[in-house]
């Protein structure tokens, strides 16, 4: 009865980590919703400071390492604290400022750069060299459009001279069609007894405002006009 007891009032250890709520669960179930990503994160920070805060069950390699890591992040933040506000001129520290001027001179340094380039596979440009770069292709990129309205308008010129070109041919076709007879137009003959046809197509064209060859082929009305 008393094992039977005991067996009753003994509980198993509970899991500091495990959520709480509907989620206390550790069977999977289909219809059990999934953990959200705040909880995730509660989660793995709280690992975190569990981790590093420690317990009575570490052993020293870890507490050593803990420590040690510790150490140089609070090292390093305070170290850039201290640059930044010498840098600022907040504070004036010899240290800090032989720390940053040390640091200038190391990553000015070419075979810093060299090295930092064949790791990174990126080029460092100083500003005057990266700007007139940029100039340069900003110039080139604007040749480049420029380029190509004159090629559009080349193009749009000689389309439009090959259909003059087609256009004067045709002309050329009907105006010495054989039913015209243009070609039978005698400029220096006497119209109408009054003057020339040349005078005569003249007079059509400051008159009326006639084209030449409507001019000619009303001056040949009159047949003396015709050879």
């Amino acid at each position: 009865m008393l094992q039977q007891a005991a067996g009753n009032d003994a509980s198993p250890e509970e899991d500091i980590e495990a959520p709480k709520g509907k989620f206390t669960t550790s069977a999977y179930s289909p219809n059990t919703p999934s953990h959200g990503p705040v909880f995730l994160v509660k989660a793995i920070v709280g690992k975190v400071v569990t981790i590093f805060r420690g317990s009575g069950d570490n052993d020293g390699a870890i507490e050593l390492s803990r420590d040690f890591t510790l150490g140089i992040i609070i090292g390093l933040f305070m170290i850039a604290n201290l640059v930044i506000l010498d840098h600022t001129n907040i504070i004036h520290s010899d240290s800090a400022h032989n720390i940053r001027r040390t640091g200038f001179k190391l990553l000015n340094d070419p075979e810093t750069i060299a090295f930092f380039e064949e790791s990174s596979d990126l080029k460092f440009l100083p500003m005057y060299l990266y700007d007139n770069m940029r100039e340069e292709i900003t110039s080139q990129k604007r040749n480049a459009d420029l380029q190509k309205v004159v090629d559009k308008r080349t193009a749009e010129e000689n389309e439009k001279i090959r259909e003059k070109e087609a256009l004067k041919k045709e002309f050329e076709s009907l105006v010495n069609h054989p039913t015209l007879e243009l070609d039978k137009y005698c400029g220096g003959c006497i119209w109408n007894l009054a003057t020339t046809c040349n005078g005569r197509v003249t007079f059509l064209q400051d008159k009326y405002g006639m084209g030449l060859y409507s001019a000619k082929l009303s001056a040949m009305e009159i047949k003396t006009c015709k050879k």
